[in-house]
This record gives structure tokens, C-alpha cells and sequence, in this order.
């Protein structure tokens, strides 16, 4: 009996060291291996970003065929979907333009603040496919009443294989928006008329 019940313990013991570990992701991308040293003569300041209801979840929902998504529960985001989008814009815009992001803090005395709002619409993942990223965002210099700026963007980014490749996949489509956003910022800034993409 009593090595029923060892056989048993280490059965149950095994099965629980097989099980798959739950795996974190982040959508900051490493940082660029060299960066540049200007600081620009403004700031800016990354608003909260808003993000569908079904995927703003710990972990990962992926679209299976047409109309399905499942959580993948043993891939999860190592903080809500809304921080990571909004940290990994703020690091991509602060390395293009060299401008130190307030996120919420006082600006210094006499530097211009641009402040930018990003509502996420569509964000899917599909596994060995895509990544697709749709948002409106919004450029507005602080003190002003009114944006100087509201465009959309829609960007789709083919992965390869796996979970890894997947997560790529978005921090590039998020590289992408950034660099379209701190064009307009320069522009702005510059007092060049800017343009929707």
C-alpha cells in the first residue's frame, strides 16, 4: 500500500514538473545599440492609451479563423495590454525625437509640451500570421484648446513562426506608428504644417 501510494505521489510529482510554464511578453522593444545623444528643446507627454474591451486581458488573445479568439493563458503579458502599448510608444518616441517623456509631471519653465493620445481600435494577433494594429491618435501642444493634429493609422505586419515572432511582430507595427507620430511632432515643432499619413 505504502508504495501504491509513493508510486502515486511521484506520478502526480512528474505530471506537475511537465507542465508547461506560463511565459511573459512585453511589447518594449530592446533598445537601438546606439543612441543618439541630442535632446530636443521640447518634451512630451504619452497620454493613457485605450484599447479594445476583448483584448485587454492578461493574456494573450489570439483570432482562430473567422469570428473565434482564445485566450492563450499560458502567454501573458507582463503588465496590462494599455501600459504596455503606451511604454513601448513613450520608449520609441523619446529614442526618435530625444525628448524626455512627463508622462503626467511638470514640464520645466518654457519648454513646449506635446501631448499624444492614442486610442487603439484594433489590435489582433494572429499565431504564424499577423499583427495588426489600428489607432487614431491625437497631437495637441499643451495650453492649446484643440489638436493640432488627428490622424489614423492601420498597420499590419506579417510574423513567422511561434510566439516569439508574434510578439516581434507588434513591437515592429509599434515602431512604425512611433515613427509616424515623431514626424509630425518635428513638423509641428518646426512650424511646418503637418499631414495625416
Amino acid at each position: 500500500m505504502n508504495r501504491l501510494r509513493c508510486l502515486l505521489l511521484l506520478s502526480a510529482a512528474l505530471a506537475g514538473c511537465s507542465a508547461a510554464p506560463t511565459r511573459y511578453y512585453t511589447l518594449v522593444a530592446p533598445p537601438p545599440a546606439h543612441q543618439s545623444a541630442a535632446h530636443a528643446a521640447f518634451a512630451i507627454d504619452v497620454q493613457s492609451v485605450a484599447v479594445p474591451a476583448q483584448v485587454d486581458q492578461p493574456s494573450l488573445v489570439v483570432r482562430q479563423g473567422q469570428g473565434q479568439l482564445a485566450l492563450a493563458e499560458k502567454h501573458q503579458w507582463i503588465a496590462p495590454l494599455p501600459n504596455e502599448i503606451r511604454d513601448a510608444l513613450s520608449a520609441a518616441l523619446s529614442t526618435q525625437l530625444g525628448a524626455a517623456d512627463l508622462h503626467g509631471d511638470a514640464a520645466p519653465k518654457g519648454e513646449p509640451v506635446w501631448r499624444i493620445g492614442v486610442d487603439v481600435q484594433r489590435f489582433e494577433s494572429e499565431l504564424n500570421r499577423h499583427s495588426v494594429i489600428d489607432a487614431v491618435w491625437s497631437l495637441r501642444k499643451l495650453g492649446d484648446a484643440r489638436p493640432s493634429l488627428v490622424c489614423s493609422s492601420q498597420i499590419e505586419e506579417s510574423v513567422g513562426t511561434g510566439w516569439p515572432a508574434l510578439i516581434a511582430g507588434h513591437q515592429r507595427a509599434l515602431q512604425q506608428l512611433a515613427t509616424t507620430i515623431a514626424t509630425r511632432v518635428s513638423a509641428l515643432q518646426s512650424g511646418v504644417a503637418a499631414q495625416c499619413p
